[in-house]
């Protein structure tokens, strides 16, 4: 827990790159149904930043 607690910048910097990732490689490919899993994920993801009080922006709606 205490490697959380001193860590967690890098922690959820690490978690934003991945989904960061699923989400370009969710638009490459022509079907919906992979986007609509990361956008899922992207709504967590983006809860979990919340509560940490982080504000991020919405990096879904540039790809469209």
């Amino acid at each position: 827990m205490e490697y959380i607690v001193n860590n967690y910048g890098e922690i959820l910097g690490t978690i934003a790159a991945f989904v960061l990732v699923c989400d370009r490689i969710a638009k490459l490919t022509p079907t919906e149904a992979d986007n609509k899993i990361v956008e899922k994920v992207l709504k967590v993801v983006y809860s979990i930043f919340a509560i940490a009080g982080l504000k991020v922006p919405d990096i879904t709606k540039y790809g469209k």
